[in-house]
């Protein structure tokens, strides 16, 4: 570690934390943390690979010649106002620019282990309590359902030091715990990991049990079981780190993981789009649930307790893109959702794509087509990464980032992935308010 390092990981660690309760404490962790991901990030995301396969645009008449003065697939895209947007009821010019996966993707440059690769942890990798990790950066199984099955978890993270500081070294490491595979009322049994089972800046982790919630603190291996009633089924971590909405088909509850209180929640836990950063409130986006419907974005408060608001989307796409479906859930950054969508795509194939949502508009701001012959399940957005940054994981390809300011998408781990991968929230800048309790992230 050179002398800069070590000055401003001693820095750090001499910060003044103002105030006793645990929240606060588990805040100042995760604003240290970010502040060592970003130095570690920074020659990564400085980079910025454009596809070969390069931009096309779409134009709600159809087809043409490319708008603003474009020429051909190579040109440099103009980007889009956020009010310029899919659809009919978009305001003029309605315009808005279609990327597409290319064939072949170019990988983003890594130099310091931030992403595993292959995507395959190793059988024998000792346990976080053995082997201490500063953070996580991705959680994942490599379980497969079977009668009687133990589900086993491994994260990939930062070695620790110095009692909790990154050494700047990533592994694989295991979580001292064996669960179980979840099932819903009708007997239907999945695996626990959640795609949003690994908390903010990668502290913490969460799974559903049968009348449980379990979590584990990546930094010291401590295991907690907090009793929540029912089958529960899925977990998704709000910006806090400290909360956690736990649902089942009968209902979602918001659990305290560190006062171990449980309330019920009006926002259903299963649809919810993870806030990344940079906001605040919850907010899901659903089918309305009628023959050729349209999307339904829900607003809620900061704890998803109460619903404040719902806007139809309309259409939500253009013509040649109507969204039939969303699935899986998409994760949110400010006022941005990006989901995985599929319907009629490029003509009157159903095809599958990504779709970038303004909350606050209804409309769909960009658009990545995933290419045809993709089935059911074959890709999930992951969250997002330094604000303009989406994660994907898809069947073929493997693990993907694309770049909303050009379109570029780069392949940041190139096996296809099996199962599930839940990658860590990194975004700060968000206040939220939890039963009257306020807390802040800020840079």
């Amino acid at each position: 570690m050179s002398r800069e390092a070590l000055r401003r990981m001693l820095a750090d660690m001499a910060d003044d934390i103002t105030s006793a309760p645990p929240v606060d404490a588990v805040i100042a962790r995760s604003i240290r943390v970010r502040r060592r991901r970003r130095e570690i990030l920074g020659a990564s995301v400085a980079v910025v690979l454009i596809s070969t396969a390069g931009v096309t645009w779409w134009h709600q008449e159809g087809r043409g010649s490319a708008p603003f003065g474009l020429t051909g697939d190579g040109a440099r895209p103009t980007p889009v106002p956020a009010d310029e947007t899919f659809g009919p009821d978009a305001q003029a010019p309605k315009l808005a620019r279609l990327d597409r996966l290319p064939a072949r993707l170019t990988k983003q440059p890594d130099t310091r282990g931030q992403w595993p690769d292959p995507l395959d942890p190793p059988a024998g990798a000792p346990t976080v309590a053995a082997a201490p990790l500063s953070h996580a950066v991705l959680l994942t199984t490599p379980t497969t359902i079977g009668s009687g099955s133990n589900v086993v978890i491994y994260a990939y993270g930062e070695s620790a030091a110095n009692g909790g500081s990154g050494d700047g070294r990533f592994r694989w490491a295991r979580l001292p715990v064996d669960l179980g595979l979840t099932r819903d009322a009708s007997g239907n049994r999945a695996v626990p990991l959640d795609t949003n089972s690994l908390g903010p800046m990668g502290l913490r982790a969460a799974f559903p049990q049968p009348d449980f919630l379990v979590t584990v603190d990546i930094v010291t291996g401590t295991v907690k079981r907090i009793p929540v009633p029912g089958l529960n089924e899925s977990v998704s971590w709000l910006a806090d780190g400290v909360h956690v909405l736990v649902s089942s088909g009968t209902g979602t509850r918001l659990v305290d993981v560190v006062a171990g209180s449980v309330v019920s929640a009006a926002a259903d836990g299963r649809t919810v789009t993870p806030l990344v950063g940079s906001g605040n409130g919850l907010t899901t986006v659903t089918m309305d649930g009628a023959p050729g419907g349209s999307p339904i974005i829900r607003s809620y408060d900061d704890g998803g307790l109460v619903e404040r608001s719902q806007l139809n989307m309309g259409t939500g796409a253009p013509t040649h893109y109507r969204i039939a479906d969303l699935a899986p859930r998409g994760w949110r950054m400010h006022d941005r959702i990006a989901q995985v969508a599929s319907g009629p795509a490029d003509g009157p194939a159903r095809g599958t794509f990504l779709v970038v949502i303004n909350v606050s508009t209804g409309k769909v701001v960009h658009l990545l087509d995933l290419g045809p012959g993709r089935t059911a399940g074959c890709c999930a957005v992951l969250g997002w990464a330094n604000g303009d940054d989406v994660l994907v994981r898809t069947d073929r390809e493997g693990l993907l980032k694309w770049h909303l300011p050009n379109g570029s998408v780069t392949l940041l781990a190139d096996r296809p992935v099996d199962g599930i991968i839940s990658i860590a929230p990194t975004g700060c800048d968000w206040r939220l308010t939890i039963r009257g309790v306020t807390t802040a992230c800020t840079t």
